[in-house]
């Protein structure tokens, strides 16, 4: 729509890429960011792969910035540790699609059931591949374990990563090759305090790193998720540590007012060149 009210109005544009425009529905891409005065992007993993579409010298003009979040709505959140009498509970919080791979966090609690491990896994959202999932937890007997909770509102949201002990979100490269930038519900468990596991899958790892910000494991394998949870469980010290260090990067490259500010740098500077 921008490319071509710009030839109307002869005007200039900017153009925004995220996931499913570059990966699955590439309609127009490299027309576009070509004629677009500049082209944002929210991960160094998706400046890296347009650049290799459109070459060098329109590769100068796209542009890493990534998304913002509002870390005062966490100021007050305090995730549960292990301290739930329930049993440590672990939550994720999907669209209920191929991407985000849930049936390997489902595989995974079965493994950690077997283990002997008293958990419990909440997974909030809704979705195409809702009775799919369903079955899944019935077929693996995990109907006291696994909760596909639904659809609920953001402080809702917010309560259940108080809850947790930690937030995973096992993301995976769909069959049709979509996948997830930098999910925000990374981005919003680490801002609440809460340790996290995840994959290595696009801009995830800019985020993630295993160890110190987070776990990240296997693309679709639920023994390395199983093992990753047992890690946290087993060293709390350890798991405040990782929390820590994911909430402190949240804070300091994703502050929502902060990259706001970059953006409209971005847009000023890009004006003064006109």
């Amino acid at each position: 729509m921008a490319m071509v009210a710009s030839r109307l109005l002869d005007s200039t544009y900017s153009l925004t890429a995220h996931a499913q425009e570059i990966y699955v529905k590439p309609v127009l891409l490299t027309e576009r960011i070509e004629q677009a005065m500049f082209t944002v992007t929210c991960t160094e993993y998706n400046r890296r792969y347009l650049s290799g579409v459109v070459g060098p010298q329109v590769a100068a003009r796209i542009v890493r910035l990534y998304h913002g979040v509002d870390l005062s709505a966490f100021d007050d959140v305090r995730p549960a540790g292990q301290a739930d009498q329930a049993g440590p509970m672990l939550l994720a919080v999907a669209q209920l699609v191929e991407r985000k791979g849930l049936r390997y966090l489902i595989e995974a609690c079965r493994l950690l059931l077997d283990r002997g491990h008293d958990i419990r896994c909440e997974i909030v959202g809704d979705g195409p591949l809702r009775a799919e999932l369903e079955e899944l937890v019935h077929q693996l007997d995990l109907g006291e374990v696994v909760a596909l909770v639904g659809p609920q509102s953001y402080p809702e949201v917010i309560k259940a990563y108080g809850r947790a002990v930690a937030c995973v979100l096992p993301c995976i490269v769909a069959s049709d090759g979509d996948r997830d930038g930098i999910p925000n519900v990374i981005l919003e468990a680490m801002a609440a305090g809460l340790p996290v596991i995840s994959t290595a899958v696009s801009g995830i790892p800019e985020v993630v790193v295993d160890g110190v910000t987070g776990w990240l494991v296997k693309e679709a394998d639920a023994a390395a998720i199983a093992a990753a949870v047992e890690q946290l469980l087993a060293d709390p010290d350890l798991a405040a540590r990782v929390a820590e260090g994911g909430r402190a990067f949240v804070r300091r490259e994703f502050e929502l007012n902060r990259n706001v500010d970059r953006l409209l740098q971005h847009f000023a500077k890009m004006q003064v060149q006109a």
